[in-house]
């Protein structure tokens, strides 16, 4: 899962025969690149990665919409009230995120990563030298790394933040979506035509019965 800084993209099935049609050259124009990033929005696959996840009992991904509710995006539900899709807005929530409201899940964390421990800033480190003792080499070299830490950080940051750098995302999150489908597409075209193969050779399997 990738994107925009703070983004996650969570492709949902139930789209993918809309995403493996689109035509994926209108991401190099402008006006293309903005409607293809607006349908990700607009369907809900993308999310903000303080939004953790938490596993339904059926095993799917469930986010927490604006209502408090969990959604996982999948087309479950028979109610007639909504199209059958467990997404908010235009959807109810599926019995296995249900439960979810009520507290029973298992988070799931988008960083793989553990967390870096905290750092002392450079500043407070210089700081506590101005009446306390002077520093020694090896804490002269530490605080020299943290300062150069301190650096690629903000200029990391601020190359990250260049139009450039954020159409590249976009772009990188639309062709991950876009493969994605044609994937998942793939796949279940390949079992649609085993299943089919697998029939019509039943079918002219001669009856050995007398």
């Amino acid at each position: 899962m990738s994107g925009q800084a703070g983004i996650v993209l969570r492709p949902q099935p139930r789209l993918d025969s809309k995403w493996s049609s689109i035509d994926i050259g209108r991401m190099f124009c402008r006006d293309g690149l903005s409607n293809l990033w607006n349908e990700l929005v607009k369907d809900g696959e993308l999310s903000a990665e303080t939004n953790s996840g938490m596993l339904n009992s059926e095993g799917e991904i469930a986010l927490k919409g604006d209502s408090g509710q969990y959604y996982c995006g999948r087309k479950v539900l028979s109610c007639e009230c909504c199209d059958g899709i467990c997404v908010p807005k235009i959807g109810c929530n599926c019995e296995p995120c249900q439960s979810l409201d009520h507290g029973s899940g298992t988070p799931v964390n988008d960083n793989n990563s553990s967390r870096a421990p905290t750092v002392v800033p450079s500043q407070a480190i210089i700081g506590s030298w101005t009446w306390g003792e002077q520093p020694n080499k090896e804490q002269l070299q530490e605080c020299l790394d943290t300062i150069v830490k301190e650096q690629s950080v903000l200029v990391a940051g601020a190359a990250g933040t260049t139009l450039s750098s954020m159409r590249l995302r976009q772009r990188l999150t639309i062709t991950q979506r876009y493969l994605t489908a044609l994937g998942r597409t793939a796949t279940q075209s390949h079992e649609t035509a085993t299943k089919k193969h697998l029939q019509v050779a039943n079918k002219r399997r001669p009856d050995n019965n007398p």
